[in-house]
């Protein structure tokens, strides 16, 4: 593991040939925004790359306070045989500590690409004055949000994901 920093940035790369990260560990790998004076977004920016194996991507969920002003990429690059599953999940405020998610935006943007094609680019942004957490085009009153991807799927493997959803109906891109 190496970290550069930068005038505005802080890169971290991570070379993991081992066979993943401890189940203690696992609680560290969430990210929180909160509020900022500094102004302009607070950005994280995660780049993995795969070659010729499986990876297993299922970080705790990112948690957007009021009056944050966020961005997040979690870009996965596949090579050869490569397999990824993996999910984001996105919490609007904290609903439990009574902390809504009155103000600020979010936006978050999952990419998988597998030898340098792009299978997905998802990309969500919700501004929190904007209706969407509460209309019924949007997220309907609910504050947490999840995308869960994995490449290569098979039809076999969209009717297993069907099945465990208990519907026969999953969006056009879930069957590529």
């Amino acid at each position: 593991m190496h970290a550069q920093a930068g005038r505005d940035h802080i890169s971290v790369h991570v070379r993991d040939r081992g066979l993943g990260i401890p189940a203690d560990e696992i609680e560290r790998l969430f990210t929180r925004f909160y509020r900022a004076s500094a102004g302009g977004d607070a950005t994280v920016t995660q780049r993995l790359v795969v070659r010729d194996g499986t990876l297993e991507w299922l970080p705790q969920e990112t948690i957007f306070f009021s009056d944050t002003q966020a961005r997040t990429t979690t870009q996965v690059r596949l090579q050869g045989a490569a397999r990824f599953i993996g999910w984001e999940i996105a919490c609007y405020g904290r609903t439990a500590g009574d902390l809504p998610f009155r103000g600020g935006r979010a936006t978050q943007r999952f990419e998988v690409w597998h030898d340098d094609a792009p299978r997905v680019i998802d990309t969500q942004r919700l501004d929190a004055g904007s209706g969407a957490l509460a209309a019924r085009w949007g997220l309907q009153g609910h504050t947490v949000i999840g995308t869960l991807l994995a490449s290569p799927a098979t039809a076999a493997d969209v009717d297993l994901a069907r099945n465990a959803l208990g519907t026969e109906t999953l969006p056009a891109s879930a069957a590529h």
